[in-house]
């Protein structure tokens, strides 16, 4: 099962050239020992979290990401990197760390990154996990039917307050798309019924926070 790393920072005021860089400086290093797809999202309408940046690697599996722990803090390179972003005029600040792994839902759907990536995170309602999987399954098809892709279940680990908490993502090609599909929920009778299903007594999940996050594409 697929894992994903992801680091949330801040850029200080007046340092954004700087931010970028030391951020395109970190992906190059995490992809030259193994992570896949490095990322820079800008959250930009995303509650508290809105103007932060998050840089997310990801792995085929926990035993991959392992290995890449390991050869990175072997690196010299990282110790320079972890210390240059840890000072005093570091151009950010750090703030959370975690880790999430994809939760298979035997369906198939288009995977292309997008420009516009949506997420949500929510608590599951014990003892409702295969419900959360069969709604979850029914939303990507509906998502996918206007304009989404790479649908994806994840389950956050090692992520303070959020450990077991339960994230969905999925990407569009634009904020007009993105837009198209959020008025679909409202006006499609399939959509109407998912949200139906979401917000009522017997819903799987109980919704913690969103945010809509643009890729940087660097």
């Amino acid at each position: 099962m697929a894992v994903i790393s992801s680091s949330v920072a801040r850029c200080r005021p007046g340092r954004r050239e700087d931010f970028m860089a030391i951020a395109l400086e970190g992906m190059k290093l995490f992809e030259r020992h193994g992570a896949r797809h490095p990322r820079l999202l800008a959250a930009a309408t995303a509650g508290e979290l809105s103007n932060t940046h998050v840089l997310s690697n990801e792995f085929d599996n926990a035993e991959q990401y392992g290995r890449f722990v390991d050869e990175l803090y072997r690196d010299a390179e990282m110790d320079s990197f972890l210390a240059r972003i840890n000072r005093e005029d570091s151009p950010l600040d750090i703030e959370s760390r975690n880790l999430a792994t994809e939760i298979p839902l035997d369906r198939s759907g288009p995977t292309t990154h997008g420009s516009v990536i949506e997420t949500y995170v929510a608590r599951l309602v014990p003892g409702r996990f295969d419900r959360c999987r069969e709604v979850a399954a029914r939303a990507f098809d509906f998502l996918e039917h206007h304009g989404a892709t790479n649908c994806r279940l994840l389950q956050l680990e090692h992520a303070g307050r959020l450990t077991d908490a339960l994230a969905v993502s999925w990407e569009f090609e634009d904020m007009r798309t993105r837009g198209a599909a959020a008025d679909s929920v409202w006006t499609d009778p399939a959509g109407q019924l998912i949200w139906a299903v979401l917000v009522g007594s017997d819903s799987p999940v109980t919704m913690i926070s969103s945010g809509l996050y643009r890729d940087l594409h660097m």
